[in-house]
């Protein structure tokens, strides 16, 4: 009887380790999860920043560069050379969001730039929207507005959006009467934003 012990107790610590020997083998063999595994359809790892540019057919950061065209710093660029004028200049680049309306009549939020200026003349706001006009980009009709005191314009070329907004500074109200606007001062702010960032 006592080998018959021996023998069961031979053959159940033989299956044990045959067992654990085929764990550690599978154990070893599978490919460790990946951190920051999260890729989209088009392989970017999102967790990690990545977003997929269209134009450029790659994954990028953000803000590592810019898909696209560097349209954002070519159109400032060439602003500051329009803006100058003796009674007021456009201030620096900030951070902004910005409405854009598609023609389709929905608004989108997007994130871009804005410039200023204040006090000048009408003759500087014609020089910025003659700068869109002559550089390839096409009228938003979408997000056009005005009336007697101020105006929207929007601009398009590319993914690149832009709106031009100006308000006259120098007005008279008058009680059940019509806005009188005594001089061609405005006030300016265009801005521009990636609509398909």
């Amino acid at each position: 009887m006592n080998n018959k012990g021996s023998v069961a107790s031979i053959i159940i610590i033989f299956a044990l380790v045959l067992v654990a020997a085929i764990g550690v083998v599978w154990y070893l063999k599978s490919p460790p999860a990946l951190v920051g595994g999260d890729r989209d359809a088009h392989g970017c790892i999102s967790s990690a920043g990545y977003s997929w540019c269209e134009v450029k057919q790659k994954c990028f950061r953000l803000w590592e560069e810019q898909c696209g065209p560097n349209e954002l710093d070519y159109a400032f660029n060439t602003l500051n050379a329009v803006r100058a004028t003796d009674q007021g200049v456009f201030g620096y680049a900030s951070s902004s969001l910005l409405e854009w309306r598609t023609e389709g009549n929905v608004i989108t939020k997007i994130r871009g730039f804005v410039v200023s200026a204040t006090g000048v003349h009408r003759s500087d706001y014609d020089a910025v929207r003659s700068y869109f006009e002559n550089n390839g980009f096409s009228v938003s009709n979408a997000n056009a507005a005005g009336g007697p005191t101020g105006g929207l314009e929007g601009y398009k070329k590319d993914n690149l959006g832009c709106l031009l907004l100006y308000t006259s500074t120098d007005i008279t109200l008058f009680p059940d009467q019509p806005v009188r606007v005594n001089s061609d001062l405005q006030d300016i702010n265009v801005s521009c934003g990636l609509l398909n960032p």
